[in-house]
């Protein structure tokens, strides 16, 4: 990203809602370079304008706000936060609370997904639930093997969280036994050493 566009996010993300004269001093650039800026920012969707009244007659000032998007370009620890949780479930409940945490959440995304899983041909069925997949980076693919199918997984969107807890395979398998209603297999993951994650999935 542009130099001063970057400074422009993070001096917002430092202090908040900011003014264009705002900037423009901390950053020690003119007006209307920050306004350039701040229009490109905001037709990317990473900068949101609201009026801010003072009480004093006039026009109200506009500061500016990162939008949800730009939020999402900052350092984000997720991994490590799911991990601990994984981590301390075991810890205090036991190996058998975490893979049932993890088959709910499963199970939950499956019911959250219904809608989108409609078709009654197996087949289909298991292209809209590797789409839901591929939404989470899952990079998913399905073929038939005989009376079986299979799906293949080619990216682990898990990964960092899988080699600490394997179990979070258990949460794959969860959604699409709830989402196909039929048995379904893990025959191997990345996180134990396979190329991909491969499902093998019962036909009608």
């Amino acid at each position: 990203m542009q130099r001063t566009r970057r400074q422009i996010l993070d001096s917002i993300k430092l202090n908040g809602g900011m003014g264009i004269d705002q900037l423009s001093l901390m950053l020690q650039v003119t007006p209307i370079t920050v306004r350039a800026h701040v229009n490109v920012l905001e037709r990317e969707q990473l900068l949101k304008g609201q009026e801010h009244r003072t009480g004093r007659a006039g026009r109200p000032s506009i500061l500016y706000y990162l939008t949800e998007q730009a939020q999402e370009l900052f350092p984000k620890d997720y991994d490590h936060l799911a991990s601990s949780l994984i981590s301390n479930v075991r810890k205090l409940y036991g190996e058998h609370s975490v893979n049932r945490v993890l088959e709910r959440m499963g199970e939950e995304m499956a019911v959250a997904s219904s809608d989108e899983i409609q078709a009654e041909d197996m087949g289909n069925r298991i292209g809209e639930a590797a789409r839901i997949m591929n939404k989470t980076g899952s990079f998913a693919t399905w073929e038939k093997e005989g009376d079986k199918y299979i799906l293949t997984a080619h990216n682990c969107p898990y990964l960092h969280v899988a080699r600490e807890c394997p179990e979070i395979c258990d949460m794959e398998v969860a959604f699409l036994k709830k989402a196909l209603s039929t048995h379904v297999e893990l025959e191997c993951s990345v996180v134990g050493g396979a190329h991909n994650c491969r499902f093998f999935i019962e036909g009608e």
